[in-house]
This record gives C-alpha cells, structure tokens and sequence, in this order.
C-alpha cells in the first residue's frame, strides 16, 4: 500500500518520502488535505507555512491569482478549437520532454523505488496529478529546489515506469503484474483517469486473474478496487465459476460474489450450483460452511421444481435443519 509523503530539504536539494503515518511530523510540518499524504519540512517556520497554504489551497499571497486561473480554461481544454500549426508546435514540445525523460536530461524530480532511481519532471507530472501541483506548481519555496526526490514504497519500478509513459505520452500499458499499482499510483495522486482505464481494462482479463486480482485487493485495506471488480465478475459470473481460482476462493471471497445482486445467471439454481461446486471440491473441511453458503443462495426465487433438485443433489441439505428451514420458507 502507498503510505504519506514526507519532505526534508538541506541547501542544495529536497526529499520526499513514503512513510506508514499520514501525520509523521519531522520537526516543523504541515499536512495535505490527502488522508494518505503528509508534506513534512524540517526548515523553518516560513517553510511550514507555506506548505501548509500548498495543501489548504487557501490563505497565503498567491490565493487570489490562483482561484482565478483554477476557474478558467486550460490550454488542454483548448486544444480541439486552436490552430492546427500550434498544436502541431505542442506536440514538439512534448515530443521533446519526452526525448528528455527518456535520455534522462533536465531533469528535476528523481523517484525512488526500492534500490532504484527514476529521473523526471515536474511540469508534465504536474498536468496530469493534482497533488504534484499543489506540491510543486503552487508553492513558490518548493518549486525553488533545483531537485526534488521522491520515496514509493509498495509499488515496482515496472509499474512506475509504466504510469511515466502515460503521463509523458498518454499511453498506459495495462498488465496484470501493475495494474494494482497503477491503481494505488491514482488514488495517491489524485489521477482518476489510470482507474477508469484500469476499470475498462478488467472486460479483457481471463476469469482467473479476475478472481485473484478479488483476492488480492481484499488483502490490501484502503484500495478501493473491489466495487469494480465484483460487477466485472458478475456480469460473467457463469464462466468465472467454473475457473480453478473460484473453486480455490476463501469462504469470505465465494459469499462476497455469490451474494452479490447483480449476476448474471439463467436462474438461481446456477447460484446453488456454484456453491456446491465449491463445497465438494474440499467437502472434508468445506461442509463446515455449509449454512453460510447455503445463505447466499436466493431459494425464493426457485420454482418448487428447482427447490426439489437442489434437495436430490445435495445430500446434507435434507440433514441440516437449517438449510431446510431456508427451502421450506421458500416453498410456501
């Protein structure tokens, strides 16, 4: 999971760094807006002040002039009604940050992903995340420093190397091994569009990386990822429960999926079916969960004729009073 930002400068350069509380003071400090990112400076108090008027977006100088241009159009939104010799004189631009990132020139923001270093720049990071320009863009003392660093932990350089090229090109190479970190990168810089196209992304995946990728986020607390993924694997909920990875789900995970009201199925009996696929396929411990299960099935959207086959299929559900109860409400 990515943690806060945490910020120390000495006279030549400036450091942030990814750290587990989201208040982690180092001497004087000031804290964003985000729950998850705090900017720390240990230099003064002029310092502390003016990061913190970074992150309330408020008080300082600057506010005026600020508010006015947050209100007017940016030459992005312009760009479809400009000439097309100053669009083509953009695209030059960018094709040359581009050429620069990748030769690793002018460079002014270094990122540090385990034992390795990535070298980039602040202004095209700065069109793409509100955060970075609230970090960089908006603060004048911070935008000073000739060098920014910049500490991620719990991502891979894979992963960040990939946002980098959608941010210096628009491009995003969706693979499964970076796509919940591509999602931890949107949520802690502010950049919903990497997780609408990750979102868009989950209709091409095989139904087994969609059941581990469920696992997976469940694992992490505070990436909200799952809303997306349970509707992906309801609307093909009848080929994911025939996959390998569901018949391996966590009893939490299958009760999750199967309760959800949105899947697609012939009828309710196709719900049953899939439970008691997952039951037999480790019945020695598996049967223990029988009555949670068993609750997740919508017996009274049956027909009396489906209540009967799910009584000749299974067995324990004639012996356990409880998952009779469930079928003779239903009946009546």
């Amino acid at each position: 999971m990515l943690d806060g930002i945490s910020k120390s400068t000495n006279d030549a350069d400036e450091s942030y760094s990814l750290h587990g509380s989201p208040h982690e003071e180092l001497g004087e400090s000031a804290v964003s807006n985000s729950p998850d990112i705090s900017v720390c400076s240990s230099l003064d108090t002029e310092c502390s002040q003016s990061a913190s008027s970074t992150t309330s977006g408020h008080a300082g100088s600057h506010n005026a002039p600020l508010q006015q241009q947050d209100h007017s159009p940016s030459y992005l939104d312009k760009i479809p009604t400009e000439p097309q010799i100053r669009v083509a004189h953009w695209a030059r631009i960018g094709a040359y940050v581009r050429e620069c990132y990748e030769k690793g020139k002018i460079c002014d923001i270094q990122f540090h992903v385990e034992k390795e270093t990535l070298l980039a720049h602040r202004a095209p990071l700065c069109t793409v995340s509100p955060y970075f320009a609230s970090v960089f863009y908006e603060n004048d003392y911070l935008n000073s420093k000739p060098m920014a660093e910049v500490r991620l932990n719990g991502i891979t350089m894979q992963s960040l190397k990939v946002f980098m090229d959608f941010v210096y090109t628009g491009k995003l190479e969706i693979v499964l091994p970076v796509l919940l970190d591509l999602v931890k990168i949107s949520d802690l810089f502010e950049i919903p569009e990497v997780k609408q196209r990750c979102v868009r992304q989950l209709d091409f995946l095989p139904e087994e990386d969609l059941v581990w990728l469920l696992v997976a986020v469940r694992e992490h607390t505070g990436l909200h990822f799952t809303e997306p993924l349970l509707h992906c694997i309801s609307d093909k909920f009848l080929t994911v429960c025939n996959s390998q990875g569901f018949l391996e789900l966590d009893v939490d995970t299958l009760c999750l999926i199967l309760s959800d009201d949105r899947l697609l199925t012939r009828t309710e009996l196709d719900v049953f079916r899939a439970a008691l696929r997952w039951i037999h396929h480790n019945a020695s411990l598996r049967s223990q969960f029988l009555e949670t299960v068993m609750a997740t099935v919508r017996f009274p959207l049956m027909t009396q004729r489906d209540l009967f086959e799910c009584l000749d299929t299974f067995s324990l559900l004639g012996i356990n009073q409880q998952c009779l109860d469930m079928i003779y409400k239903a009946n009546w």
